[in-house]
Parts: structure tokens; C-alpha cells; sequence
């Protein structure tokens, strides 16, 4: 039987993963509607794209695209 801190330990990291476990689908969801693997695999393997060419190729005029992209990716 682990001690009252490791249960402690146990019990937060379940909490931090129920807390957490809803951004990779949420981030997914909005790297497939942006069509961001798209544009990935358009330039080709071996291809190096920042942010600010991903977002160069979409229609958006939000100057806190390049933020929001690099955050996704």
C-alpha cells in the first residue's frame, strides 16, 4: 500500500488528465477544418514550413494566426 502522498500524486495526475484529456481531440479537430495537414503535404516530404507559411496559404486575416497556428502544431 503506497503512502498518503503517493496516493495524493496519483489522485492529482488522474485529475490533470481528466482536466487535459479533452485538447489533443479539440486540437485535431482544428487542424483538419483549417486543412493543415493539407498544406503539409502539399509541400513535400522533407519540407520545412513554419507557421507563418502555413498561414500565408489560408484564407485569414487575423494577425494572431501565426500564434494560434504555431500553438496547434
Amino acid at each position: 500500500m503506497g503512502s498518503v502522498s503517493d496516493v495524493d500524486e496519483e489522485a492529482r495526475m488522474y485529475a490533470l488528465q481528466l482536466a487535459m484529456g479533452s485538447i489533443l481531440p479539440v486540437t485535431l479537430k482544428a487542424a483538419v477544418e483549417l486543412e493543415l495537414l493539407d498544406i503539409i503535404f502539399k509541400a513535400g516530404p522533407g519540407a520545412k514550413l513554419s507557421p507563418a507559411d502555413i498561414v500565408s496559404q489560408l484564407p485569414i486575416e487575423n494577425p494572431q494566426a501565426v500564434d494560434m497556428v504555431d500553438r496547434i502544431l
